[in-house]
């Protein structure tokens, strides 16, 4: 079986008196920008490489067993799912999957009318590209046209194209974020992609006659543009942000006009904007670490008044409506919900049926309603989606997932388990497992912590495919997410980063001590590098590891300031170029830098062509690397899609990647599994 491999051409440079050596810097192509738009331009070395490495996976795949995981998977996926209506003046807007389709089509129809007419047709749309991305879809306020964002190349630079409700497109325009705004008056508010992909301008755009306007301009490349609208839908939110800083004005979508900033940039201040008539409802972090709400006159929105905090735990999420204000707490990993009106001082309360579960605010298009939707699931249960009464409080279930094949959430057992860090933080693991299992039990531990981002205990029809094969599933919310609120994303980020790995390896020690040997470990991007820095610390205690679309060089990266995402990534990991503190602690733990002659064992690292996350060359050369230093006879596999982030487009389109990584994870959990017959 050849092994493809890489000569080393290192490079060798000196920073803050600390050397640095890229043994494989050329994996990196000169023309890198125009590569991730068209890879057909990569050099022909690495053309060959990929070449390599995609025979060399190939001879790894189990087509059979692959296709019957395929099966199984969509077994468990309604065949044609219907969507929610949602009102809107005298419309009610809706989606549904026609049978087996791979993107929606979305439908309308009249208040009083039972006939539904499809204003967008994804299938037709999507027909004839291999990579089909919708980002999202608009009406206008007239409901006489509609906007929608389109990549077809996986690089997130969306197309938007404005059309009559089920017509062609007859206007479009590149460079864009996937979401937009539509003004009172038609014209369409979007966010510009400059070169470096990097949302720098918020412009408005007049389709009838081709004139764009400039609305702001962000002058800071670390800083990133997002554009949102008011619940009230009287204004767009104009955010610039950082990954700890936040800066919102408001753009009347009325007039046109563009307020100043809110509150103005000030480190570590994170906040949120709402409308509610004449005043400002905000979220922010400025006094309390796990956020509050306060008010401001509208004309005066600098002068902020104290309007909610909770009394322990984190202001996860919230809603302003015409008549009720809406919180959703997160109080020790456990949510609850608390409504009131806004000229009350009562709250009513809403705890879900399961504690671990995922419990969120759904949103729609109207603010006058007397009620709210809610999604709710959890690891046993399917997502249901709920509508809240606010006056009298009572729930009404409006739609169950339902598995075609059956399902029976009393057949699992999920719990709440605790990790014990090196420094004595408790961490919390979510275990789900089946009712009555094995013991041992062979285990996939999962991961992420990075940014600030929670991993919810929600459900996942896919991973019943493991389970049902008697293998636990532990997640670990590790320092770096808000699962425990805001200092456990602050423990382990920048300096504290390392509690991130502290963390994930004594989750890896529980599941040794409490499931048995057998453990494969699994995370994607930032989850990626955390997987890989525990490769480096424990390789001999794990039966695989799973990488996907890994962030694995993270100092060449962070020291690269031309590439995307670099300026706006290092108040989260440091700045090694002006900060020799952050130059060794990110040596210290870089997947990449650490790689070291050892037995490493099986790994399936997948990546993608297109990527502007994570760029295709960083899972490559940490592959090329490894596979140099290992001394055992475990397959390092690298499965390089065409494709960016998120791989696969469309409702089934990634089924075949899931079926290829839960094979190679039933391989090394339990050797000689087979699919049903």
């Amino acid at each position: 079986m050849h092994i493809p491999q890489h000569p080393s051409r290192p490079t060798h440079r000196t920073f803050h008196g600390q050397p640095l050596t890229d043994p494989y810097p050329d994996l990196r192509p000169h023309n890198w920008r125009e590569a991730l738009d068209d890879p057909a331009l990569l050099p022909e070395p690495i053309t060959q490489l990929l070449d390599d490495e995609a025979r060399y996976a190939a001879q790894f795949t189990q087509l059979e067993a692959e296709a019957a995981l395929v099966d199984e998977f969509k077994s468990r996926m309604a065949p044609a799912p219907i969507g929610l209506e949602t009102p809107h003046d005298h419309w009610h807007y809706g989606w549904h999957y026609q049978d087996g389709a791979d993107y929606p089509c979305y439908t309308r129809r009249r208040d009083g009318s039972d006939t539904r007419e499809t204003y967008f047709d994804g299938p037709a749309k999507a027909r004839g590209f291999e990579f089909w991305d919708l980002g999202c879809v608009e009406h206008a306020w007239d409901h006489e046209w509609i906007a929608y964002s389109v990549d077809t190349d996986g690089n997130e630079r969306y197309q938007l194209h404005v059309a009559r409700p089920g017509g062609d497109a007859e206007f479009s325009i590149g460079d864009a974020q996937a979401q937009m705004v539509w003004t009172h008056d038609g014209d369409l508010i979007y966010v510009w992609l400059d070169a470096e992909s990097r949302p720098r301008e918020v412009r408005r755009w007049n389709f009838i006659r081709d004139e764009i306007t400039l609305i702001y301009a962000e002058p800071d490349t670390g800083w990133f543009l997002s554009l949102a609208e008011t619940q009230d839908g009287r204004f767009g939110i104009v955010s610039a942000h950082q990954h700890q800083v936040s800066e919102v004005r408001l753009l009347d979508l009325a007039g046109g006009e563009l307020s100043g900033p809110i509150c103005d940039r000030d480190q570590g201040r994170e906040y949120e904007v709402e409308t509610h008539r004449d005043r400002l409802i905000i979220k922010s972090n400025h006094e309390r670490a796990d956020f509050a709400l306060y008010q401001a006159d509208a004309a005066q929105p600098h002068d902020w008044q104290p309007l909610y905090a909770p009394e322990h735990g984190l202001l996860d999420d919230w809603a302003v409506l015409d008549d009720f204000l809406i919180v959703l707490e997160s109080r020790d990993f456990v949510p609850a919900l608390r409504w009131r009106r806004h000229q009350d001082r009562t709250w009513q309360s809403l705890s879900p049926p399961e504690p671990i579960c995922d419990l969120g605010l759904i949103g729609v298009l109207e603010s006058h309603q007397q009620w709210q939707r809610l999604g709710f699931s959890s690891p046993r249960h399917p997502a249901e989606t709920w509508q809240l009464d606010l006056d009298s409080g009572a729930v009404r279930t409006l739609k169950t997932e339902t598995l075609p094949c059956g399902h029976n959430p009393d057949d699992y057992r999920v719990r709440r388990e605790w990790a014990v860090s090196p420094d004595g933080t408790r961490v919390p693991l979510t275990v789900l497992e089946m009712a009555n299992p094995p013991s041992p039990a062979p285990t996939l531990l999962y991961g992420y912590g990075a940014y600030g981002v929670s991993l919810e205990p929600a459900f996942s029809r896919h991973r019943l495919s493991l389970v049902e094969r008697g293998v636990c599933h532990v997640t670990a919310h590790v320092r770096g997410g808000m699962e425990l609120g805001y200092h456990w994303y602050e423990q382990g980020r920048d300096a504290y980063k390392t509690n991130t790995f502290d963390d994930f390896e004594a989750a890896l020690d529980w599941v040794l001590e409490n499931r048995g040997p057998r453990v494969v470990i699994h995370g994607g991007s930032a989850g990626g590098m955390l997987v890989g820095c525990v490769l480096n610390r424990r390789a001999e205690d794990l039966a695989g590891v799973v990488a996907d679309v890994p962030f694995v060089d993270v100092l060449n990266t962070m020291l690269d300031p031309d590439l995307p995402l670099t300026p706006p990534e290092w108040p989260e990991w440091g700045n090694p170029i002006e900060d020799a503190e952050a130059f060794k602690r990110i040596q210290s733990y870089s997947p990449y830098d650490n790689v070291r002659p050892r037995a490493y064992p099986p790994l399936w690292i997948t990546a993608g062509l297109t990527d502007p996350r994570v760029t295709f060359w960083e899972p490559l050369k940490w592959c090329t690397r490894l596979r140099a230093a290992q001394t055992g006879n475990a397959p390092i596999v690298l499965a390089m899609e065409d494709a960016g982030h998120g791989g696969a487009s469309g409702r089934f389109g990634h089924l075949a990647d899931v079926a290829q990584c839960y094979r190679f994870i039933l391989d090394q959990l339990t050797p000689g599994w087979a699919p049903p017959d």
